[in-house]
């Protein structure tokens, strides 16, 4: 079961934070948006495995989605009793509450890859610009750009979980602006997932190709 979607995770946490939700709904919103148009269009040309990696990365996980809302929910309970200055006894067990739903994520994620879900979204948006740099009027490049550009709001938590040395395809097709762009977006998206885990330098790195991607591919949709 896919316990991994890292940057969703992310994401609406700092939705819920900055505009209130329910956790659940939003990470579920997260994850389908705009993926969900993006597998639709890989379908549409053919790349159906890459479809259904992408599907089967992103589908819902009733049991994760258990857990982390009562990780989140007993971490909330624990911030807001803190900032009251509840007693140390009560803080001791809010504690231990919030520790015991931390272990219980643990347990579900001990034998799974987290950053699968990265990965499966990082390779679906570079077969979509892929198809887009040798095919004008792609119908994956609109929404290969739309996710890339919505991952690239979080480059450096996407950046954890994309570099995985995917092959660099060697690319050809029309001269026109469009294409070239999605050529060019396609290049940046696959040197950020060559670079090693080294350390911060690498890191930061990655983050900009993923923001440079993000603006090649936009300029490809005009």
């Amino acid at each position: 079961m896919p316990r991994n979607q890292s940057t969703a995770a992310q994401r609406a946490r700092q939705i819920k934070k900055t505009k209130g939700g329910k956790y659940t709904e939003l990470l579920r919103a997260e994850q389908e948006s705009p993926t969900r148009r993006l597998a639709a269009a890989l379908d549409a040309v053919g790349l159906t495995h890459e479809a259904h990696m992408l599907r089967d990365a992103l589908r819902p996980d009733p049991e994760w989605d258990a857990a982390t809302a009562a990780y989140e929910a007993a971490w909330e309970a624990e911030d807001r009793a803190e900032k009251a200055g509840a007693p140390q006894h009560v803080m001791d067990r809010l504690g231990e509450a919030t520790a015991e739903a931390h272990k219980r994520m643990g347990e579900l994620c001990s034998y799974d890859d987290p950053f699968e879900g990265d990965r499966a979204v990082c390779r679906a948006v570079l077969m979509g610009l892929a198809h887009a740099g040798r095919h004008e009027d792609s119908p994956c490049l609109r929404p290969a750009a739309d996710v890339l550009a919505d991952r690239a709001k979080m480059a450096l938590a996407w950046a954890d979980g994309i570099r995985s040395f995917v092959p660099l395809l060697r690319l050809s097709g029309p001269l026109t602006p469009g294409p070239t762009a999605a050529r060019a977006a396609y290049r940046s998206l696959a040197e950020a997932t060559r670079l090693p885990f080294k350390g911060d330098e690498e890191w930061t790195r990655c983050g900009e190709l993923i923001e440079e991607a993000a603006a090649l591919a936009r300029a490809a949709c005009r």
